[in-house]
């Protein structure tokens, strides 16, 4: 059982985009691709394209893995700002998954300098399954 796992990553989202171009501009490969009109988790069907680069974290590994990531995109501000204009939504997003009901992260100064330079916005999805420990 791990107090604390989850992943951070960024989706870009589009119904028109081109995926390869993506991949090309930035140098980095997706770790999860989906295509319009795909069937994807609980049978439903995926309204857009969207290209995810993900990391995956544990408890032991989270600010490592956290500025890992943000580091890959150092000297690509100015690819990801014009994303920002070319498709539909660009996004970071931090879910967090704990198997107890309260805990806390703590996101070090060095990955927020590194992630405030992009110009996107962060969703932070807190996932907590309630356990008590004793």
């Amino acid at each position: 059982m791990f107090f604390l796992r989850g992943s951070i990553f960024l989706a870009i989202t589009d119904t028109r985009m081109s995926l390869e171009n993506i991949a090309n501009e930035l140098g980095i490969a997706y770790t999860i691709l989906t295509e319009k009109d795909e069937k994807i988790i609980g049978g439903r069907i995926a309204k857009s394209n969207r290209w995810i680069y993900e990391k995956k974290f544990t408890q032991d590994n989270f600010a490592d893995t956290l500025n890992d990531f943000a580091t890959m995109f150092i000297g690509k501000e100015e690819i990801i700002n014009r994303f920002k204009y070319t498709y539909e939504e660009i996004e970071i997003v931090l879910q967090v998954r704990s198997d107890f009901g309260q805990m806390g992260i703590e996101l070090k100064d060095e990955f927020m300098q590194k992630i405030a330079k992009l110009g996107l916005d962060i969703s932070i999805d807190i996932l907590s399954f309630g356990l008590v420990k004793e």
